[in-house]
């Protein structure tokens, strides 16, 4: 079960993350663009990479990457608003449990992939969770404003986009090549 302290452990450093954040856009950096520039920035370090298998890729595969990442960063300046906005353990997992429903209606529309049945009932496990953040707090009176579900919506979609399209890169160009390429994207 080695895997199942692995995931846990993946989620912890994932709530530290998001913690670092909305500590970082609350004091250190306030605007949610400024942050989102620097991410890119530092996403240029995957030409550290090159040495391992850099290749110029075919111009379809070249704008595919330059996309996914470029939609990557917009993803991210987007959820960096949200945190800004709101409670980080309302945004994450709002826009955690959208992501994989975008990523499965993307990958059907798009990549033309299906699930099979085990993948599906995941699937359904995963919205279900999702659904239940969502749902109001009788006690508490917790409700998301509508602009903060359509921001967490639109974030959930860039980043399932650019999920899809980088698996897209991966399986039809290298993958060190496309992850290069995908960082150019973001920082463009």
């Amino acid at each position: 079960m080695p895997w199942l302290i692995i995931s846990i452990f993946a989620y912890f450093l994932s709530a530290i993350a998001a913690l670092i954040d909305k500590i970082l856009l609350s004091r250190a950096i306030p605007q949610p663009v400024v942050y989102a520039f620097y991410v890119s920035l530092f996403g240029l370090l995957v030409f550290l990479l090159a040495p391992f298998g850099f290749r110029f890729p075919p111009l379809d595969i070249l704008i595919v990457s330059l996309i996914a990442g470029a939609t990557f960063i917009f993803a991210l300046r987007v959820f960096y608003s949200l945190l800004k906005k709101g409670e980080v353990s309302r945004i994450v997992p709002l826009v955690g449990g959208l992501v994989p429903f975008l990523v499965f209606v993307l990958a059907w529309i798009l990549l033309q992939e299906r699930l099979s049945i085990i993948q599906f009932g995941a699937f359904l496990l995963i919205l279900a969770g999702t659904l239940l953040i969502m749902r109001e707090r009788k006690k508490e009176k917790i409700i998301f404003p509508w602009q903060i579900l359509l921001l967490s919506f639109l974030a959930a979609f860039l980043f399932a986009l650019s999920h899809v399209l980088s698996k897209f890169v991966y399986v039809n160009f290298s993958f060190i090549s496309g992850l290069i390429w995908r960082g150019v994207g973001g920082f463009l």
